[in-house]
């Protein structure tokens, strides 16, 4: 009798906490609230709802943070995680910037330019701090910016073409002050944006492609105004964006690969060095390499230009020097996106994050080193409760978490049947068998 009773507590506990261990997978599985994410030259970031932050792509240069690096090679085609407490990130060209709950900033990854900001000109694989009482960082391609609580704005990093808002050309190996009252910043390849507290943007650094919009071809080493009742920005390599208060959306510099959206496209002696209006009810806008991607009001995802590996999502076959120049619908109900170079990310209400474009070295992080010409689902195949480097848990969506359940329920029901049948028969079926052999 103690035997039969130790088994059945025995069951019940078994059964209690793999019950409990399902139910827990499928809840995480519906709360992404939080998510954010970030695209770079070669990698990619996400915030998960938990603030731990997790990275994949190329790490040639230690821009994922895991202690890996100096092969320029490696890359990581599954996310990885990297640290905690995490509530902003930005991914450069081969460096990355990750904010702290408690406003510190945090930097790592190619360091030749001094964009890490801890001094030196050493790659980090490591995560350094780097500033603190931060609100938000924005990496670019060789230079870094951070805004502090106080409204100020610091830079660090690649001194060239005066992208760090200074007159000389050397790097800048530690962040310092560049100008106050400032609310929202973008880095971009050649260039830096900023929109102070009264609406105004103002822009420095190389204009080669006239992408600071001030009208000219003349590059700025200090700030600069450019424009009005702004409200968000996005410094791609040639080209920038902004967003003013009404919803409308503004865009200057290279048109090559239609990056413009007005459904046209210039030769590569063309530039616009003023902004241009092109697009109403816009929510959000990014601006990768050579593509544009934006949010309008209702959710729905459109993007335009370059789509040499499919970045565009739009499901056309990318070969080399195609693109289309006018804005073509991607998916909907996204919720923020952001464009890399020659791959792009978007995160939906649910939590869910989608990749597509260049994929060669893990840049979309689903475990396939092939380009993408449509969506395809990142954080569902791997950023379970327990996956770690180099293992991934597939769930590709909610509505396999109800097959899950229901084979574990049909499982865990067997069970109990078998464990009473055995307490209570079977005496009764051994006495039979016995009888029978007689």
């Amino acid at each position: 009798m103690k035997r039969r009773k130790m088994l059945l507590v025995l069951s019940v506990v078994v059964m209690t906490i793999f019950a409990g261990h399902m139910y827990a997978i499928a809840a995480t599985a519906k709360n992404h609230e939080n998510l954010t994410i970030s695209a770079g030259g070669g990698h990619a970031m996400v915030i998960r709802e938990d603030g731990s932050l997790w990275a994949w792509g190329i790490n040639g240069n230690g821009q994922l943070g895991d202690g890996q690096g100096g092969d320029l090679w490696h890359f990581e085609s599954l996310p990885i995680r990297v640290m905690d407490d995490v509530i902003g990130i930005s991914a450069g060209g081969a460096h990355s910037l990750a904010i702290t709950g408690d406003g510190s900033l945090w930097a790592w990854g190619w360091n030749i330019f001094g964009q890490v900001g801890d001094g030196t000109m050493v790659d980090s694989f490591m995560p350094t701090m780097v500033l603190d009482d931060v609100v938000k960082a924005s990496a670019g391609d060789m230079h870094s910016l951070a805004l502090r609580r106080d409204g100020s704005l610091w830079a660090w990093g690649s001194g060239l073409y005066g992208r760090v808002g200074y007159t000389a050309d050397e790097a800048i190996l530690n962040p310092t002050k560049i100008m106050d009252n400032v609310v929202y910043i973008s880095a971009g390849h050649f260039h830096s944006m900023a929109i102070r507290d009264d609406g105004s943007l103002w822009a420095w650094g190389g204009n080669g492609f006239g992408q600071l919009g001030d009208g000219t071809l003349d590059d700025r080493r200090e700030p600069v105004y450019i424009m009005s009742n702004v409200i968000s920005v996005s410094a791609g390599e040639n080209h920038s964006l902004a967003i003013q208060e009404d919803g409308s959306l503004w865009v200057w510099g290279s048109n090559e690969f239609g990056q413009f959206g007005d459904g046209t496209h210039s030769y590569f002696d063309e530039f616009y060095p003023y902004p241009t209006r092109v697009m109403e009810n816009v929510a959000a806008v990014s601006a990768g390499r050579f593509h544009t991607i934006a949010i309008l009001a209702d959710g729905s995802v459109w993007s335009w230009g370059s789509n040499n590996h499919g970045e565009l999502g739009i499901g056309m076959e990318a070969v080399f020097w195609t693109f289309e120049p006018a804005p073509t619908k991607v998916m909907d109900n996204a919720a923020s996106i952001a464009a890399g170079s020659g791959f792009s990310l978007a995160l939906n209400p649910k939590g869910e994050v989608w990749g597509w474009g260049f994929n060669e070295f893990g840049q979309l992080g689903d475990g396939v080193l092939e380009d993408q010409v449509t969506p395809v689902s990142i954080i569902d195949r791997t950023l379970l409760p327990g996956a770690d480097r180099g293992e991934a848990i597939y769930a590709p969506g909610t509505g396999n978490y109800v097959f899950i359940i229901i084979g574990a329920s049909i499982f865990l029901l067997l069970a109990v049947m078998a464990v009473v049948f055995h307490l209570k028969y079977s005496k009764r079926v051994w006495s039979f068998f016995c009888r029978a052999r007689k």
